[in-house]
């Protein structure tokens, strides 16, 4: 940015490093010495002091006196029977048995993953499960020959209840429209299946939208004409910077824990059963 608007400033990038990149990363780990500490100090503030010459930078607080008051509230919801089932079956498996060993035969990510997925839906999992688990224990469990990933079928996730009440709410009594997000696109198919099922209008944007499209979607839905209820979003999609200022509430149906992905707003880290983040905005 800098060498974009004031070319030479802060000298070539091989200078830019060995004077400030280097010291003030140095600076900043755990391990640095009360020496480096200082120097990478005094090299940061150096380089505000002279980047503010021509950089103007501002925060959200002045914004706060012409915007409306943030509501936050986190939602916790109880998870069915058959999610509870599946979810004890997975953790008396093979696969959590030898990651508790740390053996290496098995994957602590792909297991995070199953866990995250079953507390959006148990049939975004089951499959999984299923293998890991095996037949037998998966014939204790009930109702899971009823599940079916080709129909809408909230009654088997917690979270997916809590949500079609609070939706069915909003539509029906306010005037309010909603950001629908989640990380998975096979969330955001069960969500499809949830608005077609009640008649809701909505609008998707996720990884398979191409880049050409995206921003027609978005205007489209923040257009004063919209009858879009809903715009349901992938967080990875919204990673890259999407203002949706048709919708005044926004539902994180779920969070990432890992913090190189991108934010939608902002995600809370979690490792619990059944949780819903909803972030309202009068």
């Amino acid at each position: 940015m800098c060498v974009f608007v004031n070319p030479g400033v802060l000298g070539d990038l091989a200078t830019f490093k060995q004077v400030f990149m280097n010291p003030i990363s140095r600076g900043r780990e755990p391990t640095a010495t009360e020496e480096e500490k200082r120097l990478g100090a005094a090299r940061s503030m150096k380089l505000l002091e002279t980047t503010k010459l021509f950089v103007l930078r501002r925060t959200a607080d002045i914004l706060e006196q012409y915007l409306p008051p943030k509501i936050e509230n986190v939602v916790f919801c109880a998870p069915t029977q058959l999610q509870t089932e599946l979810y004890e079956c997975y953790l008396q498996s093979s696969d959590v048995y030898n990651i508790l060993q740390a053996n290496g035969s098995a994957s602590p990510l792909e297991a995070i993953m199953n866990l995250r997925k079953m507390c959006n839906h148990p049939s975004l999992s089951y499959q999984n499960i299923m293998e890991v688990a095996g037949p037998k224990a998966m014939a204790k469990i009930s109702n899971s020959n009823e599940l079916n990933k080709d129909l809408y079928q909230p009654q088997y996730s917690g979270k997916l209840l809590v949500l079609e009440k609070m939706l069915l709410h909003f539509r029906e009594n306010t005037t309010d429209r909603v950001v629908l997000v989640s990380l998975f696109r096979k969330t955001l198919d069960i969500f499809e299946k949830m608005c077609q099922h009640h008649k809701f209008m909505f609008l998707r944007l996720d990884g398979t939208v191409p880049n050409n499209k995206r921003q027609s979607l978005v205007d489209a839905f923040n257009d004063k004409g919209s009858k879009s209820f809903l715009f349901l979003l992938s967080s990875k999609a919204g990673g890259v910077g999407f203002n949706l200022v048709g919708a005044n509430r926004i539902i994180l149906f779920d969070g990432d824990w890992n913090p190189g992905m991108p934010r939608v707003v902002y995600v809370c880290e979690f490792m619990d059963m059944g949780f819903i983040l909803f972030v309202f905005n009068e």
